[in-house]
């Protein structure tokens, strides 16, 4: 799973602004707190999980136009403290979506920290880019939820996500019995494509339809030439593509 699977957001007055353009870097370190203790009847110590101490170290560019880059690097120039240097963080997990995305609705399970912000470095050497560093630091226990990646909106409550029953993401992946094919003009010849999922949609298309068309895996030949056959997946936002090159024979 790459990194742009993980998603994240900061509250700038009333909006949420997307950490993307500009950051290299925006990493959680949960943190875990221990305690342990060795009994008088045994040698091994016993450690338990007493609490977090949740930090997200970040590197970024700067780079004015974009408003989370620019809020952090305030921070620092303007030595803002207290509330001035908090914020709203969600980080969300665009690989578990609840529900079915759409193209107007895109919920992902998503939890909402309040962070303190320590801008601790910004520095440039001469013909070089100027870098903000830092790290935003957990203020108390994270709030669990959804965000909707359109409206950018987060709503609080114990939501299911696609994997959360234990399945594993797939890699959407598609290919086809041919590479190439032959098909006469007037004839039709029959490409079988292999997805995973395999329940994926395919679209089909071809690069000349004055040569030859194709739907749901049939080619018609139209007139002598060439042309590509293109067949697609989109799954879960990831669009996979495999070719087919045909000639048609007169």
């Amino acid at each position: 799973m790459l990194r742009n699977k993980i998603a994240d957001y900061i509250k700038i007055g009333n909006d949420y602004e997307i950490c993307g353009v500009g950051f290299t870097q925006l990493n959680e370190s949960p943190g875990a707190q221990t305690d342990s203790t060795t009994y008088i009847n045994e040698v091994t110590t016993s450690t338990s999980i007493t609490g977090y101490k949740t930090e997200f170290s970040y590197e970024s560019d700067l780079i004015p136009s974009q408003k989370a880059v620019l809020a952090l690097y305030n921070v620092g120039r303007n030595h803002i403290t207290g509330e001035g240097a908090e914020f709203d963080y969600i980080r969300v997990d665009v690989w578990n979506p609840v529900g079915t995305p759409t193209t107007e609705l895109a919920e992902y399970k998503a939890r909402l920290f309040k962070v303190a912000n320590e801008t601790s470095d910004i520095e440039g050497d001469g013909g070089e880019k100027i870098s903000v560093s830092g790290t935003l630091h957990a203020i108390g226990d994270p709030v669990q939820g959804k965000f909707d990646v359109i409206s950018k909106t987060f709503t609080a409550g114990d939501f299911v996500g696609k994997y959360d029953d234990g399945e594993q993401p797939v890699t959407p992946s598609i290919t086809l019995d041919k590479l190439t094919l032959t098909v006469a003009e007037g004839a039709d010849e029959q490409i079988a494509a292999t997805t995973v999922p395999v329940d994926a949609e395919v679209t089909w298309t071809s690069s000349d339809t004055d040569v030859a068309t194709v739907a749901a895996g049939t080619v018609s030949g139209v007139a002598a030439g060439t042309a590509r056959i293109t067949a697609s997946i989109t799954v879960d936002g990831v669009t996979k593509t495999a070719f087919c090159d045909v000639t048609v024979t007169a």
